[in-house]
């Protein structure tokens, strides 16, 4: 199952379709606060967050998926975070950052590695 966490709903919508597409089952939510209950609520096996996000961002939104489930795999998306903001999330357990506008291919390849647990060495910047 995959949690987006987008608050451009069109790009959500669009990601929901192609996970869907795909198999997978799919959840779209547009902020870190609605992304934190999610996580308490249902098992992902993947959450795609964005970098910018209201209330707080995704990368404090990482660092408390981390505290209530260290194992699950989140990917970053970002159209114009800081180089600083990126390092601090892979620092911080994501298991990637990928920039926008997001290559489906490669994303859909990035999630395959993340769920066979390929961590990578330094962030994933696709």
């Amino acid at each position: 199952m995959v949690l987006i966490v987008e608050d451009q709903r069109e790009s959500a919508e669009f990601l929901k379709l192609v996970f869907e597409e795909r198999g997978y089952k799919a959840v779209v939510v547009d902020c870190g606060e609605e992304c934190l209950k999610e996580v308490v609520q249902k098992n992902y096996q993947i959450i795609l967050l964005d970098v910018q996000l209201p209330g707080i961002n995704g990368v404090e939104t990482l660092q408390r998926i981390k505290q209530l489930r260290p194992d699950v795999g989140v990917i970053m998306m970002t159209g114009h975070a800081a180089e600083d903001l990126l390092q601090k999330a892979m620092q911080e357990g994501s298991y990637a950052c990928i920039r926008k506008p997001l290559q489906i291919d490669s994303l859909v390849e990035t999630i395959g590695r993340c769920l066979n647990k390929e961590r990578q060495s330094g962030p994933d910047l696709a």
